[in-house]
């Protein structure tokens, strides 16, 4: 299998979660479980998290992965994502002077990601010449949104003529876990969703992001009962 450069995002600031990338999860930090899924991949060559916080490094050199150095700057809440990516490129590029055809990014506040999503986000992007894969969920799901006034719009469906769930056809749910993305295009678009996008379908029991205290509480759980079963 074609190989690429992962990229995994770690930033030492976290508002809801302090310290969330490297808090503990069953006995070690969060960001351990990603580097340990793209370790395992066969679709990763060498793994690079972008930081700019001396323990997180420490401890992602620990798990095998090099550090790219982020500038403050491109440290805050409102940093995105895409503007990191773009940094890190620019990095690996002038350490060694080759700019990826693609790359993966994950990122470690999925620490059920498998190695097997990784390896099949790949895959899909060389086989079907896709220019970005996103992992996602399937189910059905009635969304809605709620205005300052109080009410309420549907965002996916006509209240009016609800299907049942089973007839209202297959949805998607980005998880957030991982991405394969073609460096051309992302350059040009900025954005991890360039060009053709493709869905790559991963197990609803994988797809689980760490976001609040709570998800940490029914994730340690779950990590719990898997292993004494």
């Amino acid at each position: 299998m074609t190989s690429a450069p992962c990229i995994i995002p770690a930033r030492g600031g976290s508002v809801v979660i302090p310290r969330k990338n490297i808090t503990d999860l069953a006995g070690k930090p969060l960001i351990a479980w990603t580097l340990e899924a793209a370790t395992a991949a066969v679709s990763v060559d060498d793994i690079f998290v972008s930081t700019e916080d001396d323990e997180i490094a420490e401890i992602s050199k620990q798990y095998g992965a090099f550090i790219i150095e982020r500038p403050q700057e491109l440290a805050g809440n409102d940093t995105t994502s895409e503007l990191v990516l773009l940094h890190a490129l620019e990095q690996l590029e002038q350490a060694n002077g080759v700019t990826p055809e693609f790359f993966i990014f994950i990122q470690c506040t999925s620490p059920l990601l498998a190695a097997v999503d990784i390896d099949a986000c790949v895959e899909m992007l060389v086989r079907d010449g896709a220019d970005s894969v996103i992992a996602v969920s399937e189910g059905s799901y009635y969304l809605w949104r709620e205005h300052s006034d109080g009410t309420a719009q549907p965002v996916n469906h006509d209240p009016s003529i609800r299907l049942p769930r089973q007839l209202a056809g297959p949805q998607f749910r980005e998880t957030g876990a991982v991405y394969a993305i073609r460096t051309e295009a992302f350059r040009a678009e900025r954005t991890r969703y360039c060009g053709r996008t493709a869905l790559m379908k991963m197990p609803e029991s994988r797809a689980f992001e760490i976001d609040t205290p709570e998800d940490l509480r029914i994730l340690l759980a779950i990590i719990r009962a898997n292993l004494s079963n």
